[in-house]
């Protein structure tokens, strides 16, 4: 899986050809995978082509889970009990156990691994109970 910030507020998430875009202003993904597309905006269950989304109201907008490659990503800010192999979150301090975090707000920047793009498989993460924090650089 490849991740990109797209501008401060959103990123990409590709794996071969499939495309999963978040918003976090928004609250919004938008998913293109084998010439299928599905916009979503609002709470609720969706699954397409073995990507399953689950959103959540949380605070002012939708927070969400995805398994997606045998792996749990979390979008947005969330209070789930679930553990994240990613969680990608616009809240200065998330309090969301994952092994991977990617802050979309600069406040946790001085503590992060600084990069233009996450290249990664599972195997590739920090095992379970470590962390680590990475900074994307807008593109």
């Amino acid at each position: 899986m490849i991740i990109t910030r797209q501008d401060p507020a959103s990123v990409k998430l590709q794996t071969g050809e499939t495309v999963l875009m978040y918003n976090a202003d928004a609250g919004a993904l938008d998913l293109k995978i084998a010439g299928k597309h599905l916009n979503i905006d609002t709470p609720g269950e969706y699954e397409i082509e073995g990507v399953m989304i689950s959103g959540a109201a949380e605070s002012s907008r939708a927070a969400y889970t995805v398994r997606w490659d045998d792996m749990v990503i979390g979008l947005g800010v969330t209070k789930s009990n679930q553990t994240y192999d990613v969680l990608i979150s616009p809240q200065d301090n998330p309090t969301i156990e994952a092994r991977v975090v990617i802050p979309l707000t600069a406040k946790l920047k001085s503590d992060a691994e600084e990069m233009d793009k996450f290249t990664f498989k599972k195997k590739d993460l920090p095992p379970e109970g470590k962390s680590k924090t990475i900074w994307l650089t807008p593109h």
